[in-house]
């Protein structure tokens, strides 16, 4: 959260002295309902927020209230594929046909956000870069069907033990899944995938823990032969984004991406972002795309859950220049550091 105050004259992008507003104060929130309630009321102007019934609770309440969640990027379950039981593909299948999409979306997410597709691409962000002959199965995933997602365990030489756990070789098929606290959507979700994992025989253990320790966990570390995950058996996150998807597939399925927290590691999937990478022909680079897209969704090295929406609400009575919905002509929550930055010197006081 923010609020703005004007500092000593700059040099600004139009060639004159102007004021440059920066952020004063960031308030800080035990939980997201409390940062709800104080964008509600006017404590502060600038959010990144998931606000359920937002239309009722926060525009209808002041007509100077706005906000949009546009399609963002991939929220994931990314497994962490150094445990020999998540590395199994038919486990991972197993737990992907379990999941209930629909209702994480319409509970967990309030009907925000939707169902994502298996190849791991936000859309209609990147609809131009989708191979046309992918087959439907690619971009849509089936029903759930735990009787299914059974059988995939049962072949994969998993039986039910006395708990009503499936485990082979005494190591049961129960898992702590990372995420934090506070982040009540997120929280819900896991509530959700926690029921849906126990009717085919996985035990997930919720662990709610801080921003700083999800994170630490969660985060890869870098080695000459490709990244290590971190200390966590599940973890709900997001993807990042970029102006092709390009970023997100290098930061999520390189050996050596930033965010491949999963810690998958292909040769072929690293030789063609190396490829695309050097190549500026445009119809060579949506040939190399096609290629990953595929890989991406047969080898479900993270199983992909919902397009995440990119939270954003600002409240234009004391100021004007906010990116809208009619001109979003940047990524514009307080989230992302580098563009609020860039959104605060845009801003102009409302003359009153």
């Amino acid at each position: 959260m923010f609020s703005l105050k004007a500092i000593s004259l700059e040099w600004g992008e139009r060639g004159e002295q102007e004021a440059i507003p920066f952020a004063s104060d960031y308030p800080a929130f035990t939980s997201n309902q409390s940062a709800d309630l104080a964008l509600a009321e006017g404590q502060v102007q600038y959010g990144n927020l998931d606000i359920p019934n937002v239309q009722k609770t926060y525009v209808d309440v002041n007509p100077h209230n706005h906000y949009y969640f546009p399609p963002d990027n991939i929220v994931e379950l990314y497994p962490n594929l150094s445990n020999p039981l998540l590395a199994i593909p038919n486990v991972r299948e197993a737990i992907s046909l379990a999941i209930d999409r629909q209702k994480l979306s319409v509970i967990g997410e309030t009907g925000y956000e939707g169902v994502a597709n298996p190849i791991s691409l936000p859309l209609p962000n990147y609809k131009s870069w989708l191979d046309p002959t992918l087959p439907s199965s690619y971009l849509h995933f089936p029903p759930v069907n735990d009787a299914k997602a059974e059988q995939l365990l049962q072949a994969a030489g998993f039986k039910k033990d006395k708990n009503g756990i499936y485990a082979k070789d005494g190591k049961e098929l129960s898992f702590n899944l990372e995420v934090v606290s506070g982040w009540s959507d997120w929280d819900e979700d896991c509530l959700l995938i926690q029921q849906d994992l126990a009717k085919i025989g996985i035990k997930v253990n919720i662990e709610q823990v801080t921003f700083g320790t999800y994170y630490s966990n969660i985060a890869p570390t870098a080695s000459a032969h490709g990244v290590i995950p971190g200390k966590y058996d599940l973890a709900i996150s997001w993807t990042n984004e970029g102006p092709t998807p390009y970023l997100q597939y290098y930061d999520l399925l390189d050996s050596n991406g930033s965010f491949n927290v999963e810690g998958f590691h292909n040769p072929q999937v690293d030789k063609l972002l190396n490829a695309f990478a050097q190549t500026t022909d445009l119809a060579e680079q949506k040939k190399i795309m096609y290629q990953i897209e595929r890989i991406a969704a047969e080898k479900m090295p993270v199983i992909p859950l919902l397009v995440g929406a990119y939270w954003y609400e600002y409240n234009d009575s004391n100021y004007t220049g906010w990116p809208t919905k009619q001109n979003l002509w940047i990524t514009p929550g307080p989230a992302n550091t580098q563009s609020a930055a860039i959104v605060m010197q845009h801003l102009q006081p409302v003359q009153k």
